[in-house]
This record gives C-alpha cells, sequence and structure tokens, in this order.
C-alpha cells in the first residue's frame, strides 16, 4: 500500500455504481413521461395561457402537474453577482461607460 497519497479506486468526481443506476432510473422515467403525454410544465403552462387547452385540463390534473413539475423539471439555481464598480461615483458615469463595465464583467 502506498504511503501518503491514493493508489487506486475510483477517481475523484466519477460517480459510483448506485448513482449511475439511479440516474439512469431517471432518465428512463424521464423518456417514458415524455412519451405517454404532456410535461408537467406543458398542462401548467395551457392552464396558465388559457383558451380551449386549458378548458380540456381538470383542476385535478393541474394540481397533480404542479405536484410533479418540481421532480421533472430542472429548477433555476442561483448565481452570485459582483457588482463592484470602480469609479468613485456611479452616478458621474455615463449611459455608455455603464455598459462597457456591464460587458466587460461578461454580463
Amino acid at each position: 500500500m502506498a504511503k501518503g497519497f491514493k493508489s487506486g479506486g475510483r477517481s475523484a468526481g466519477t460517480p459510483n455504481r448506485a448513482t449511475l443506476e439511479r440516474q439512469a432510473r431517471a432518465r428512463a422515467g424521464i423518456e417514458a413521461a415524455l412519451a405517454t403525454g404532456p410535461m408537467p410544465l406543458d398542462v401548467i403552462l395551457a392552464v396558465m395561457r388559457g383558451g380551449p387547452a386549458a378548458a380540456a385540463i381538470s383542476e385535478r390534473q393541474y394540481l397533480a402537474a404542479c405536484a410533479a413539475a418540481s421532480f421533472l423539471h430542472p429548477k433555476l439555481s442561483s448565481t452570485a453577482l459582483d457588482a463592484t464598480l470602480r469609479a468613485a461615483d456611479p452616478a458621474a458615469l455615463t449611459d455608455d461607460q455603464l455598459a462597457a463595465i456591464a460587458h466587460a464583467g461578461g454580463g
């Protein structure tokens, strides 16, 4: 056995067998849901937009879609924003200068 460092096993960041199986089952479930009918987000958007498509959806179907949406659709994640201005007085900057600062920051 090597002293001081890892000499075998799974590399860092590589998922284990159980994780791979769970991800495969999740993908299969989502693919099956896509093949069998509208996804929960489709139902929610149809109700939101109204019209004949919304009239065909019962309240029970809508509530079920709302409950299932968090399991099938990804959620937005928050991001950190660094908005530090290098000028002493931001009010003194022109719109073009502010736009240049925004574009330089990757925004």
